[in-house]
């Protein structure tokens, strides 16, 4: 499952630079397949921090995710690229894994009623 579509990432990137973060063979479009890959691999990286929290896949998207999504494979895509790394693109990044963190250990919620694994109690065997 991805937490966001091509249209989600070209929306809060904008058009420009995802061609410029995707187009390898300079066609002067998107390059849907690379696109693609960068957000499922950032879908399963978000996989890893809800799946002690979460019951997977997740029935909706909250928009959380989305953007958090978009912002990793932002990150990821640039790093592949001639485009320059820039300091918005660092940090958001660091704060999409602090959020996810955050997320795993219930600091923050997905703001949704999403099915939640119970978590064991403390108890002690006598």
């Amino acid at each position: 499952m991805h937490y966001a579509s091509a249209e989600d990432f070209v929306l809060r990137v904008g058009e420009v630079q995802a061609i410029e973060l995707t187009d390898r063979d300079l066609t002067g479009q998107v390059n849907d397949n690379l696109l693609d890959v960068a957000l499922s691999d950032s879908s399963s990286q978000i996989d890893g921090y809800l799946a002690a929290r979460y019951t997977l896949p997740l029935v909706s998207v909250p928009q959380n995710l989305v953007r958090l999504c978009c912002d990793l494979a932002r990150y990821r895509l640039a790093s592949m690229s001639h485009v320059t790394i820039t300091e918005e693109i660092i940090t958001r990044y660091k704060l999409s894994l602090k959020e996810l963190e955050d997320i795993s250990v219930g600091k923050i919620s997905l703001g949704c009623h999403l099915q939640r694994i119970m978590m064991p109690t403390n108890t002690t065997m006598a």
